[in-house]
Formats: C-alpha cells, sequence, structure tokens
C-alpha cells in the first residue's frame, strides 16, 4: 500500500489528508447526531409527569438542559417560564424558536467542512491525474 502511495508522488498527500478529515469528521457526526442524542424517546413523556405537579427547581432543569438537544429546547422554555410565569404564547413560542435555531446550528456544525472537503477532493484527484 505505501508502495502505491510513494507512486503516486506528492498530489496523494493532500488528497489523504482530505480523506481523514472525512472521515473523522463524518465520524463525529454520526455520534453526535444519534438518535438518543438528540431526542431520547421518553424525554417528553418524563417531563410532562414532573411538570404536572409543579414547576422543577432549578437543579432538575439544568439535567435536563444537559441531557441532550431535545432537552435544552425543553429546559430553556422551563427557564422562560420560571422567568416569568405569566408569559404570553407569542413570548415563549419566541423563545423555543429561537432556542431551536441555536440547537440546529449546534448540530449542523462541521458540514459546511465536510461539503468543502468533498468539493475539493476530486479536483485533487484530478490534479493528481494531471501532473503524473
Amino acid at each position: 500500500m505505501f508502495s502505491i502511495i510513494q507512486a503516486a508522488g506528492w498530489p496523494i498527500w493532500p488528497l489523504l489528508v482530505c480523506s481523514i478529515a472525512a472521515l473523522t469528521l463524518v465520524i463525529e457526526r454520526l455520534y453526535s447526531l444519534r438518535a438518543a442524542r438528540v431526542a431520547p424517546l421518553r424525554l417528553v413523556d418524563e417531563v410532562i409527569t414532573v411538570t404536572r405537579s409543579g414547576v422543577p427547581n432549578a437543579d432538575v432543569v439544568n439535567k435536563l438542559a444537559d441531557n441532550s438537544v431535545l432537552g435544552t429546547l425543553l429546559a430553556t422554555g422551563l427557564r422562560a417560564f420560571v422567568a416569568d410565569p405569566r408569559v404570553n404564547e407569542a413570548s415563549l413560542r419566541g423563545v423555543f424558536e429561537s432556542a431551536g435555531r441555536a440547537a440546529v446550528h449546534r448540530m449542523e456544525r462541521y458540514l459546511n467542512t465536510l461539503g468543502t472537503i468533498a468539493s475539493a477532493a476530486p479536483l485533487l484527484g484530478l490534479m493528481g491525474t494531471v501532473i503524473a
């Protein structure tokens, strides 16, 4: 295998770096975007159960926020309600939308980098073919 890489010359090295970086990003995104880490199955039911008896304390809300992405969204809504118990629906909707945008931004992390690598790698391969 090393002899093939040596025979390809210097243009193969940037292509190998792109391949390793892309593989690393794909594995990281697969790990981070598992369903259990984004939206656990019974999380909403547990939150409804806890909130039926009253507004949960700050420790429960912080634990919920650390649970998952959906937990962060629900904790943001609970914090808004704790801050102002008379919050209207429009304000609460705005809080959830803002938290949702932040969550989407975190979930889409590294996707632009992965797209750039996916666009550049074929061009590097073509360059290596022309040069060699």
